[in-house]
């Protein structure tokens, strides 16, 4: 996958995912926005619509009443079948970010040989639709 030349690549924190991280814009930054990529070799016979609303139904149970979906239907990359996701999701207030945080999440779940690739992107929500394009770029990189 392609993404951009100023942000950093992390591929230590699982086994099966990678991570492109985007540099800190100024001093008050304090989100780094991100693209995610999970691969899930799939167990037997499971239809995409299955996958994705199992792990959707996972992520509402892990975060309650913080994860809105926003929106949820079927597209292609390429020519693979894929689901594309956009959910909102509040986060508690850190050491790093002693404010809540809001992001919006854009989720691409696409079927390849037996495999679930799992592209996720997320940035604050009011800062969303500045990245929206470079989200959008990174996934159509996908082979």
């Amino acid at each position: 996958m392609d993404y951009p030349a100023t942000w950093f690549l992390d591929d230590t924190s699982h086994a099966h995912s990678i991570t492109f991280i985007s540099p800190l814009e100024n001093e008050e930054d304090k989100f780094n926005e991100a693209i995610s990529v999970i691969v899930t070799k799939l167990p037997g016979v499971i239809t995409l619509d299955r996958f994705v609303n199992n792990s959707l139904e996972h992520l509402k149970k892990s975060r309650k009443d913080t994860l809105t979906v926003k929106r949820k239907e079927d597209v292609k990359i390429g020519r693979l079948p894929a689901k594309r996701i956009e959910y909102t999701m509040r986060f508690a207030p850190t050491e790093k970010n002693p404010a809540p945080v809001s992001a919006r999440f854009l989720v691409y779940v696409i079927f390849k040989n037996k495999t679930a690739y799992t592209i996720t992107a997320v940035a604050q929500y009011d800062t969303y639709d500045h990245y929206l394009p470079i989200f959008q770029q990174t996934v159509e990189s996908f082979r």
